[in-house]
Formats: structure tokens, sequence, C-alpha cells
């Protein structure tokens, strides 16, 4: 007895001249039978089973290419035949109905004397000419399966390496979230990612929305990942969570939401790669944005110290002019009133010598406020060309 089953469709009386019956010397344990317009395909089990059709055209039918036609027609119509092994027992021989059989998906064309006398042998070599067949395109098929896996791993792979290439071309925040929303829609993925700067966290997702679960999650993630790193106690940077992926940086990382199974494992390495540069990218933006900071305050300072040291250099002028006009002025008092008061010329003499005395030491002073106040033109000169370079 063979380990396949037989369903055959067609003619029963036919059926009768065949060892296909329960039995002494049955070839099959259960073989069914159908007409054509009772053929049921839930009823049966296409596995090993292999179909038994059964010409009933006429001698002259079988000479009429419309009528070979019309019976290959009805044959087509058995939709399971597209998927399952079947031979043809009929008595036509022509070469027309022959093409048609094959056409049809026929592995073999038996007369019924053949199938009476050697139908084990040629039923056998039908079912595994098909399972041969079968396993063949099977073979293709995994092969091209590889082929576009291997085609899809190096474009998703290729979308890393331009994202490396080009994430110089991101200066903020929001442009290095949209190239990452674009790599995950070039992907048929859907996520979000998040970027840590001190106790700010700013949040992207594809679809727009707030997400916070999905926003806490990669903080979480992160703030273990860093402590792990410290207390030097295995961390994890990729983290899979039933339908979700979270992976991490120092500054970022990234989520991916409801991926399906088959692409668990190929998503975990492409986004552990992406999560490498976009981190890199974050960091310089980050350090770039403290250092904007601190040159915003240092400059500011600088225009504070600046507007200080000319307020001063300018109050330092005005009282400098004070003092030449207080001496002016003195000198004027002095002279008018040694000519009034009729002084002998010893007590002119006297006080001549303590004003020429007095006068000698604020001439000095005003040396050294002269050396002041070209120090105060250098620093204001310093500080103003300092000033202009934190503007570039």
């Amino acid at each position: 007895m063979t380990d396949f089953k037989l369903c055959a469709i067609g003619e029963a009386s036919i059926l009768s001249e065949l060892p296909l019956n329960s039995g002494e010397g049955a070839l099959f344990a259960s073989p069914v039978h159908f007409t054509f317009e009772q053929f049921d395909p839930e009823a049966i089990d296409l596995s090993d089973t292999l179909f038994l059709i059964i010409d009933d055209l006429s001698e002259a039918d079988g000479q009429n290419e419309k009528a070979i036609k019309a019976f290959f027609k009805k044959v087509k119509k058995i939709k399971v035949l597209k998927q399952a092994p079947f031979v043809l027992i009929s008595n036509q021989w022509n070469p027309t109905y022959c093409k048609q059989a094959y056409k049809a998906g026929a592995l073999d064309i038996m007369s019924l004397q053949q199938c009476a006398a050697n139908c084990e042998a040629r039923f056998s070599a039908a079912m595994n000419s098909f399972a041969r067949e079968q396993k063949g395109l099977e073979k293709a098929k995994e092969s091209q399966q590889v082929a576009l896996d291997a085609m899809q791993d190096a474009a998703e792979y290729g979308r890393i390496l331009n994202f490396f290439n080009h994430s110089s071309d991101c200066h903020t925040f929001e442009s290095l979230s949209e190239a990452i929303m674009e790599i995950y829609a070039s992907m048929d993925v859907h996520g979000s990612m998040a970027i840590m700067r001190e106790e700010e966290i700013f949040f992207y997702a594809d679809d727009g929305k707030e997400r916070p679960i999905e926003s806490q999650l990669i903080r979480s993630v992160r703030d273990k990942y860093i402590a792990d790193l410290v207390a030097q106690t295995n961390p994890k940077r990729i983290l899979t969570s039933g339908t979700r992926i979270i992976t991490v940086g120092f500054g970022c990382g990234l989520l991916l939401r409801d991926v399906p199974e088959e692409k668990v494992g190929r998503m975990r390495d492409i986004i552990a790669g992406l999560i490498t540069g976009l981190d890199a990218r974050v960091q310089y933006l980050i350090s770039q944005q403290r250092a904007e900071k601190r040159q915003a305050i240092l400059k500011k300072i600088l225009i504070n110290v600046n507007e200080t040291v000319v307020a001063f250099q300018t109050q330092f002028e005005d009282s400098e002019q004070k003092s030449i006009n207080v001496i002016d002025d003195f000198m004027l008092t002095l002279n008018s009133g040694l000519a009034e008061l009729c002084l002998s010329e010893e007590q002119e003499q006297y006080f001549i010598s303590a004003a020429d005395s007095a006068m000698g030491s604020l001439v000095e002073q005003h040396k050294d406020q002269i050396i002041l106040r070209r120090q105060l033109d250098s620093i204001v000169e310093e500080l103003s060309m300092l000033s202009k370079m934190k503007k570039h």
C-alpha cells in the first residue's frame, strides 16, 4: 500500500477497473471519488494526496479541439490542482490533447490499460516528481528570500551610513529628529526618540503625539545604563520588551513600537548601530550649546566691564580737567593776593615756594594719572576687540 492518498475526479465506472478500492491488493487505504460537479475541496486533506482526473471524452471528441479545450477548462476550474499533483487517465494521445494536458499541470497521462497494469509505479513516480518539484521551489523561495533579506539589510544599513555621513548637516535637535523619523518611515517601522540635556528632555514621535510613557521609558533605560556604567555592573544599552525595542546612549534614546516578530532581530541590530552615530551628534550639539551659552555670558560680562571702564575713563578725564582748573584758579588767586597784601619780599618768597612745592606734587600726580589713563585706553581697546571677536 502506498504512503499517499488518492482523490479521483470523473466517471465512477472507470474506477471499478482499477485496484484502488479497499480490500485485498488495494493500493490506497481510503480512496475518495467525486464527479466534476460534486467536487468539494473542503472535504479532503490536500497533503500527500494525488488527484486522478478521469477523462470522459469520446473518441470523436478527443479529436475535436473545441471539445478538448472545453474539457480542460473544466479541469482548470478545480483550483486545488494548481497546488496539488494530478495524473490524467485518458485514451486520447493526439498532440493537441497532450499539449493542453501538460499546460494544465498534469504530471502524467495514462491509458486505462496502462493504469490498470502499473498504476502503483506510475502514481509513485508522479508523486516523487511532484515532491522534487516542490522541494526545488521551496529551495528557490528560500534562496530568493535570503537574497531579498540581504538586499533589505544592505538598504537599511545604507540608510544608517547615509545618516552618519550627513548628520553633520543637522545643527538642531529638531533637524536630527526629522532625519531619524525619515529612517523609521523608510524601514516601515514606527517609533520615537528622546534627547536628554541635563534635566531637560526633548521628545519626538513619528506620529507627532506626546506619548509620555515612551518618553519615560527611554529616560529610565538611559538612566539605568549610565548608573550601571558607573557601577561597572553589566550595562545594557538595548532592551526588547514585547513588541518594543529601546536603545540608548549618553544623551539620547530610540524606541520602536509594534515591531513584527520576524523583524525584531534585524531592527535591534539596525538601531544599535544608529544610536552610535546619533549619540555622537547629540553630544556635539549639547557641548556646542553649552559653549554658546558660556560665550553669551562672557560677552555680557565683557560689555558690562567695557562700559564700566569707559565710564571710569570719562570720569577720570573730567577729574583731570577739574584739577587743572583748580591749579589755574589757585595761581591767579595767589598772584592777586600777594599784590594786595603788600607783603615783604621774604614773605612773598615763602608763599611762592610753598605754592611751587604744592604745584610740583600736583604735576607728579598728573604724570601718574596720564600713565593710568594710557593703561585704561589700552584696556578699553582690548575689551572692544575681544567683544567683537565673540560676535563671530
